[in-house]
C-alpha cells in the first residue's frame, strides 16, 4: 500500500514541477496537469487496483490456516488433558483399592486382638495376701 502512495504522490509532484517550469499560460498547464493526474489515477489502478482484492484473499487463507492450526492445538491440549485425567482417575482407583485393602487387614487384626483379650482370663489376686510395703515416714519413727 505504501508504493502505491509512493507513486501516486512522485507522480503529482513530478508532473507540476515540469508544468511549473515549462512556458505555458495558466490555462494550457491546468489542462496539462489535469491530464497528468488523469492518467497516473488510471494507472495506478490498472497496475494496483487487483491489489487490494489479492490482499483480502491472502489474509482470508493466512486467517483460515491460523483457525486450523489453533483448532489443531486446542485439540491436542484437550486430549492431553484427558489422558492426564485418565491416569489420575486410574491411580486414584488403584490406591482407593489399596487403601480399602488396608481397612480391612486392620479391621481384621482388631477383631483378632479382641478375640485374644476375651479369651484371656483375668489373673486372680488376692488383695489381701498383698502387703505395703513400709513408708519412709514409718522407719524413721522407729
Amino acid at each position: 500500500m505504501g508504493r502505491i502512495f509512493t507513486l501516486v504522490i512522485g507522480g503529482i509532484a513530478g508532473a507540476i514541477g515540469g508544468l511549473l517550469f515549462a512556458p505555458r499560460t495558466g490555462k494550457e498547464t491546468r489542462e496539462q496537469i489535469k491530464s497528468k493526474i488523469d492518467e497516473t489515477m488510471e494507472g495506478g489502478f490498472e497496475k494496483y487496483g487487483e491489489q487490494p482484492g489479492r490482499l483480502l484473499e491472502m489474509a482470508s487463507e493466512r486467517g483460515q490456516m491460523l483457525r486450523v492450526k489453533i483448532e489443531d492445538a486446542r485439540e491436542q491440549m484437550v486430549s492431553g488433558v484427558d489422558n492426564v485425567a485418565d491416569k489420575v482417575r486410574e491411580k486414584m482407583g488403584v490406591e482407593a483399592e489399596k487403601a480399602g485393602e488396608a481397612v480391612e487387614v486392620v479391621e481384621e487384626k482388631i477383631e483378632a486382638a479382641k478375640e485374644e483379650v476375651e479369651a484371656v482370663e483375668p489373673a486372680e489376686t488376692p488383695e489381701a495376701d498383698v502387703e505395703e510395703a513400709p513408708s519412709e515416714e514409718a522407719e524413721e519413727e522407729k
